[in-house]
C-alpha cells in the first residue's frame, strides 16, 4: 500500500511539473527579447554638447547659431562682406549623418547659391555639400524651403567643422539662425 501511495505521489508530482512547464529534464522556454533601439543622434553642433562657434565677422552674434533655438528668427548671425563665414567646431572628430541650416532665405537656388554649406576634418580643406549642384559630399535626402536646408549624407562623414560661407553680393541679407549637425 505504501508503494502505491508513493507511486501515486510521484505521478501527481510529475503531472504537476509537466503542467507548470518545469521538471528536471525540461529546458526553459526561450523568451523573445525586443529588438535593439537605434541610438538617438546627438546634436554635436550645440554648445551644450561641447561645440564652439567662430566667425570672420559679427563675433557677438555667433553664439546664436548653436544655442538650440530654431524658432526665434530675431537672433541670428549675418556676414559683413562676401566670403564671410560662421563655423561650428565640434571640439573633436565626430561621425555626422545629417546637417541642417535654419535661415531667413525661403527659396534656394542650388545652381547659384548665396551661401555654401561646407564640412571639414581639419579646418583647412573644405567640402561643399547640401544645396550645391556638383558638391563634394552627396545628400541621400535633401530638402530646402521655409527657411531650412536639410541634408542627410549618403554616407556618414567623419568631420570636426561645419560652416556656412556667404557668397551673396549683399551678405548681411543672409541670416543664419541655427546650424544643426546630428551624429555621434
Amino acid at each position: 500500500m505504501k508503494n502505491k501511495i508513493h507511486i501515486a505521489g510521484l505521478v501527481s508530482l510529475s503531472l504537476l511539473l509537466s503542467a507548470c512547464g518545469g521538471g528536471s529534464s525540461d529546458t526553459p522556454a526561450a523568451t523573445a527579447s525586443p529588438p535593439p533601439t537605434a541610438a538617438t543622434p546627438l546634436k554635436v553642433s550645440m554648445a551644450a554638447n561641447g561645440a564652439s562657434v567662430s566667425a570672420t565677422y559679427g563675433g557677438y552674434t555667433t553664439n546664436f547659431v548653436n544655442d538650440g533655438d530654431t524658432i526665434t528668427t530675431t537672433n541670428f548671425w549675418a556676414g559683413n562682406v562676401t566670403g564671410d563665414t560662421v563655423t561650428v567646431d565640434f571640439g573633436s572628430m565626430r561621425t555626422v549623418t545629417e546637417i541642417s541650416v535654419y535661415t531667413n532665405d525661403t527659396s534656394f537656388n542650388s545652381g547659384s547659391p548665396e551661401k555654401y554649406i561646407e564640412i571639414s576634418d581639419d579646418n583647412a580643406q573644405w567640402k561643399k555639400t547640401a544645396q550645391v549642384v556638383g558638391g563634394d559630399v552627396d545628400c541621400s535626402t535633401f530638402s530646402a524651403g521655409s527657411g531650412k536646408i536639410r541634408c542627410v549624407f549618403s554616407s556618414p562623414q567623419s568631420i570636426r567643422y561645419f560652416r556656412v560661407r556667404v557668397t551673396s553680393a549683399t551678405p548681411a541679407t543672409q541670416e543664419i539662425v541655427e546650424m544643426v549637425a546630428l551624429g555621434s
